[in-house]
């Protein structure tokens, strides 16, 4: 079974993107939960980060990019506490958790220092949560890409792939 670990980011298509749809899961010093994504093949879009302060530099000095984050509970909440200052260039974040009892108690914790979370969700609905952000960040950036017709067919491929399998995942 894979993880968030073996997704791989297409540069030929989705580099150029002005916004960026990004992962962030670094791995406690304790057990870690093993998230499997039956079909990350189909996750190109999304790039993987396993290293909260290399990611917090990327997003800090990539300033022509926007970014999307899905990122693991206790990572948000480190952040949070260590630094409060979310960049303007990330535009959205999005939080899974291990518990549903952690749900509301992150929610009241991140409404108090930013207004940026758009979902928090339990992390046996990660893939789920991406291909639906996927089908969307893809039909919108199908456009761009007309005059391309090889990234505009893979672009079209892959929508209709992640539609396909949407109705699979809980």
């Amino acid at each position: 079974m894979n993880t968030i670990n073996d997704i791989q980011f297409d540069n030929n298509v989705f580099f150029p993107s002005d916004q960026w749809i990004t992962v962030l899961y670094q791995l406690p010093d304790g057990p870690s939960i093993f998230i499997p994504i039956r079909r990350v093949d189909l996750l190109s879009f999304v790039i993987a980060y396993d290293d909260m302060i290399h990611y917090q530099n990327v997003v800090e000095n990539t300033t022509n990019k926007r970014f999307v984050l899905f990122g693991y509970s206790d990572n948000i909440e480190t952040w949070l506490w260590n630094n409060n200052r979310i960049p303007n260039n990330l535009e959205e974040i999005n939080i899974f958790c291990p518990f549903r009892e952690d749900i509301e108690y992150l929610r009241q914790f991140t409404n108090s220092r930013t207004d940026k979370v758009k979902q928090i969700f339990q992390y046996s609905s990660l893939e789920r949560h991406l291909v639906i952000y996927g089908m969307d960040y893809i039909f919108n950036l199908i456009n761009d890409y007309q005059n391309q017709p090889n990234v505009f067919q893979r672009l079209v491929d892959l929508y209709t792939s992640l539609s396909l399998v949407l109705p699979t995942l809980s």
